[in-house]
């Protein structure tokens, strides 16, 4: 009963007599046609009064001297600046709550005191849910029906369009349950956690979606949680602030203390340092809506009391490249442009030395260490000058600046007060030039960079969009930037974040729009992006694919005889690769096939290569019997200088089936890489970047324990005895150590072949003999049936399976064909017969 919680709670949701209301009022008439042409007539009409006026006195007579013209444009001017007046009263007390409105609202609730919510709309939500309150009782407005307003909402458009959604399917997944008062009493909450001095549009369909249960279920198809609908509104929130803050001409956060008229002219002489470095506060303009450093404040705390120490008063930024240690010091510019930083470094100017500058044009070492001296005195001189040097174990290198080692240039600065100095280094250059040298490392604060994750990551890419908006003339919708930190996590292991992120959200928006012409950019542009860059199936498995892999075990029986176990493991794990059923970080699939030579290993990893990826181009066999010696694995991994065999591979087609042949005889410390991509999906390699081997199939084949698979299997035993007994043995006898096993897929026991399953290997290869024949000499072969059994007979051989009747084939079918048509028995065109006579 809405009456009773009004007589309970005081709470009215009534539009009219309200401030925001009238501005809704005013809005609409000045929308009218005519209305429009009156305030253009005012504007021409004040602008040529200010102009007539300002001629009139500074060029007497110009225009004439009638005191009545004066007059009348004064009077004009006059009428303009109530007109402006009026105006400026409109948009800064009409069409905006007050700050502190949301709180009384929220005293008097608490209180029990009278409390008109609709008083608290911000001015896009009043106009677009006037007209609702105004004809309706909210106690018999609908969830769906202020869903619908809401909808039409100027601000709302940008939350739907970044989620991607159609208005509709929002407005039919809403309930129609009646009396939304609790909604909005939550959305003054919302409102509230989110510093907004009125309840917008994004608070109020927070509130929506925490009672709608219709829009949960579609939220959840959309893979969206809570966490990003709170994730939108604040990056809403940022936006529209940045917008207001550039539109409004006499904001007071445009003005703050800079330092005064004449600021420059304080630093001293430094002509010659300016001409090898470069001023921090122009890149700071640079910044999508405006500089806003997230998740860094502790790290810019830290330089900041670093730098305002009494001695070595020197940092030092360490992180690995892309992690953000550049954007890190423009925050911390920022401050001190902003004079918001201790009284001791307050105002200082930071200059970054350039060090391709440093080095142009010189002839000597000599020169470049003359050259960094008289920089870093001309700084000492002026007495305000932050020096920033970026990978500053540059300078610490025989092979680092030019060829210049400027340690001891550089030291005696370090020790004085009148000059600070910033650095950045990788973690691993810092380690090598640095630590060691204690000299150095204790004139220096050392500030770690971590990668940026979760919110705050979210949150440097939302402020990145709108750059690459800007440059693409599109619109990057906030499932395309989640999609983008799942996948740069996944597929540029080797770079950090923000840098890997951003890199692929750019790469996807201008392919998108560039190629395809799109202006909306969602998840699937990224994945499109990611499957043609990294040569990746498409996110989504289409129909011809799923049919493929559906039917995968028929598929690979068409090449392999028998071993169906095999056969259907590896037909399991792309299905559930492609299904993405699993987000583990480690290959698709790793299997042992174990079994004696010729019974179909190595053809049935070749099989799937062929089934699932067309042809045999996106695999690699590696005869792991040429890796048994400790060395060996640098052929693989690769050095500082030279690239590994299995890492280029794997990094260049990181979709793809890696065949790792007789792994029985790798040296154990080569085995011992297999721990770390059976169980992580990942390997360093020689140059110390990280391949992933998330994509990859991985089929390694041994002849160990193939006389246990025979016995075994003449003493009848079921096939998971089998796999068990091979198992204890290859562990008993230190073949393999158990954690190698373990961390397999599945380790699969290849059973001998039998003379049925021989008959079949015959059929095949001869299939293949003659399409071979076919097509290389138009030649068509037809072989008698009792032909066909008489070499699978000779053929059988259970130690070698398939490679004794592979040897047959060639003595028997092979050699009669080419002493035939080398004697031009046999010619283009002619169809030959081999019977069982002729193999005699």
């Amino acid at each position: 009963n809405y009456a009773g919680i009004l007589m309970e709670k005081n709470i009215t949701i009534e539009p009219a007599g309200t401030a925001i209301d009238k501005a809704v009022t005013i809005d609409k008439i000045c929308s009218n046609f005519l209305v429009r042409i009156i305030s253009l007539f005012f504007w021409l009409a004040g602008v040529a009064s200010v102009i007539y006026i300002l001629l009139n006195y500074t060029m007497p007579g110009f225009l004439g001297s009638s005191d009545l013209i004066l007059g009348l444009f004064v009077l004009v001017l006059a009428k303009f600046l109530v007109y402006l007046a009026g105006r400026s009263f409109y948009l800064q007390r009409l069409k905006k709550t007050p700050a502190g409105m949301l709180n009384n609202i929220k005293s008097k609730l608490s209180q029990n005191q009278p409390a008109n919510l609709f008083e608290v709309f911000s001015f896009d939500l009043a106009k677009a849910t006037s007209s609702l309150f105004l004809e309706k009782d909210p106690a018999v407005v609908t969830l769906r029906e202020l869903g619908q307003n809401l909808l039409i909402a100027q601000d709302m458009a940008f939350i739907v369009f970044r989620l991607g959604l159609n208005r509709d399917s929002v407005i039919n997944a809403l309930e129609d349950k009646k009396d939304v008062t609790d909604i909005i009493l939550a959305a003054v909450d919302i409102a509230i956690a989110n510093n907004h001095t009125s309840i917008w549009s994004g608070d109020l369909f927070l509130s929506i979606c925490q009672s709608s249960d219709g829009l949960n279920k579609l939220f959840a198809d959309y893979r969206l949680e809570p966490v990003d609908l709170k994730s939108l509104v604040s990056w809403q929130t940022k936006v529209i602030a940045e917008i207001d803050l550039r539109a409004g001409l006499f904001n007071k956060d445009k003005f703050k203390f800079t330092g005064g008229v004449g600021k420059d002219w304080s630093y001293g002489y430094t002509l010659f340092l300016r001409q090898f470095s470069i001023d921090l506060t122009a890149s700071i303009a640079d910044f999508g809506l405006g500089l806003e450093i997230i998740g860094r404040e502790k790290e810019i705390k830290e330089i900041e009391d670093a730098l305002s120490r009494s001695a070595n008063a020197n940092v030092i930024l360490v992180g690995n490249a892309g992690v953000g240690k550049h954007t890190t010091i423009l925050g911390f510019a920022k401050k001190v442009i902003d004079g918001e930083v201790q009284r001791e470094i307050t105002h200082d100017d930071i200059l970054q030395i350039d060090t391709e500058a440093l080095i142009s044009g010189v002839t000597s070492e000599g020169e470049i260490i003359e050259r960094f001296r008289t920089c870093l005195q001309e700084a000492v001189t002026a007495g305000n000058i932050i020096i920033l040097i970026e990978n500053i174990d540059n300078l610490f290198s025989a092979n680092g600046v030019g060829t210049a080692n400027l340690t001891a240039i550089l030291l005696p600065f370090l020790e004085n007060s009148a000059i600070h100095i910033i650095g950045t280094s990788e973690v691993t250059s810092y380690n090598e030039y640095i630590v060691g040298n204690t000299s150095l490392a204790n004139h220096f604060v050392r500030v770690s960079m971590s990668e940026p994750t979760g919110e705050n990551l979210v949150k440097i890419l939302e402020d990145t969009a709108p750059v690459i908006e800007s440059r693409a003339g599109s619109i990057i919708t906030f499932e395309a930037i989640k999609a983008t930190i799942h996948d740069a996590a996944k597929y540029l292991v080797n770079l950090t974040e923000p840098e890997r992120s951003i890199n692929l959200l750019e790469g996807a928006v201008m392919k998108a729009t560039s190629l395809r012409g799109k202006t909306i950019i969602t998840e699937s542009d990224v994945a499109d992006y990611v499957a043609e860059k990294f040569q990746l199936p498409a996110a989504e498995a289409g129909e011809a694919e799923k049919t493929k892999l559906l039917n995968l075990e028929k598929i690979m029986h068409e090449t392999v005889i028998g071993q169906n176990e095999a056969v259907m493991a590896v037909s399991n794990a792309m299905r559930r690769a492609r299904s993405q059923v699993s987000n583990l970080p480690k290959p698709i699939g790793s299997f042992l096939f174990l079994g004696p030579t010729g019974v179909g290993k190595t053809a049935t990893a070749k099989a799937l290569a062929r089934a699932y990826f067309g042809n045999a181009t996106n695999m690699i066999r590696f005869d792991m019997s040429e890796y048994q010696n400790k060395a060996d694995i640098y052929r693989l991994i690769g050095t500082k200088e030279e690239a590994g065999n299995l890492t280029t591979f794997v990094s260049e087609k990181p979709f793809s089936l890696l065949l790792f042949d007789e792994i029985e005889k790798a040296d154990p410390d080569i085995l011992n890489l297999f721990l770390q991509i059976l169980d992580e999906g990942m390997l360093t390699d020689g140059r110390g970047q990280k391949i992933s081997f998330n994509n990859t199939i991985i089929i390694a084949t041994s002849n160990a324990g193939s006389e246990l698979i025979s016995q075994t299997l003449n003493q009848r035993a079921d096939y998971e005895q089998i796999k068990n007994n091979l198992n204890q043995y290859l562990i008993d006898q230190h073949i393999f150590k158990p954690e190698l096993l373990n961390r397999f897929s599945g380790v699969i026991a290849f059973s001998p072949l039998d003379l049925p399953a021989i008959r079949e290997v015959a059929k095949l290869l001869i299939a293949n003999l003659k399409a071979t024949v076919l097509a290389n000499k138009e030649i068509r072969i037809e072989i008698a049936d009792d032909a066909v059994a008489y070499l699978a007979e000779l053929g059988f051989d259970p130690k070698m399976g398939a490679r004794s009747m592979e040897r047959v084939i060639a003595d028997k079918i092979e050699n009669l064909l080419a002493d035939k048509i080398l004697r031009n028995e046999i010619k283009k065109g002619d169809q030959f017969i081999i019977s069982r006579e002729m193999l005699n």
